[in-house]
């Protein structure tokens, strides 16, 4: 099933054209809906959740979370609508988000194996760069990967801590990342967090060989644990999703 969420307020996202919800996502765990938080700013909000069990459709390939013991919510860019940057994006840009997540949220370590997911840039066969947590830890990285040999296969390469989920609970947060891409060492990553600068990466952010496509994703995905079927169920809440020229133009309401 795919929903646009906002096919009408577009220009909500900045320069991104429209997002659609993964097709592979679970049945009814995205809703585009009224800021249920006392944050009176922000009127609309994104809202993601997962629960235990193989609830997702299959896409037309065959594929389903279900096989790999995985389950998500997310949309996605649909680069595929206008190809002002042919499947990819600008040569460099910024990226906003705020997103809120709920005190009962559960770490990684806390549900059967795997790690989340909560946003990141995918060239179709896997993320060269994503927003992650995993393992015992509470802390928030950006996760840098490059292929391992066959399709579909790929390890990341380097983790830089931008946040703690224990630091984010019961409270929004801003997120504002810069990124000039390129697969050599000109590219650039710059990540701020409520106004400052945690992160300043210059390197490779695209993986040489699958540079062509490159789409934004954010909702919450938990890969590849133990059991889908004992799962702790998850939520987390986004507004102001935007891609700008500048920093000073990523959409704050």
């Amino acid at each position: 099933m795919f929903v646009q969420p906002s096919a009408a307020h577009a220009q909500n996202y900045g320069t991104f054209h429209n997002f659609i919800e993964k097709e592979v996502g679970q049945l009814g765990g995205y809703n585009y809906t009224k800021n249920p938080t006392s944050e009176r700013r922000i009127r609309k909000v994104h809202q993601f959740s997962i629960v235990p069990g193989c609830r997702t459709a299959t896409n037309d390939a065959g594929y389903s979370d279900c096989n790999y013991n995985s389950v998500r919510s997310e949309l996605y860019e649909d680069v595929w609508a206008k190809e002002k940057y042919g499947l990819g994006q600008p040569t460099e840009a910024w990226y906003g988000w705020e997103v809120f997540i709920p005190e009962n949220f559960p770490r990684s370590s806390q549900q059967p194996g795997g790690k989340y997911s909560f946003n990141s840039w995918h060239n179709g066969q896997c993320p060269h760069l994503a927003i992650i947590n995993r393992g015992a830890t509470e802390d928030v990285f950006v996760q840098f990967s490059k292929r391992a040999g066959a399709d579909y296969e790929c390890r990341d390469i380097r983790n830089l801590k931008v946040a703690n989920i224990g630091q984010m609970r019961g409270k929004w947060t801003r997120f504002e990342v810069f990124v000039r891409w390129s697969t050599a060492n000109d590219g650039y990553l710059r990540v701020f967090v409520n106004g400052d600068e945690i992160q300043n990466f210059r390197g490779a952010t695209l993986i040489k060989g699958l540079e062509a496509k490159n789409y934004f994703n954010f909702g919450v995905y938990l890969c590849c644990t133990r059991n889908i079927n004992t799962i702790k169920p998850a939520s987390i809440t986004y507004a102001n999703v935007s891609r700008a020229k500048t920093r000073k133009k990523l959409r704050w309401k």
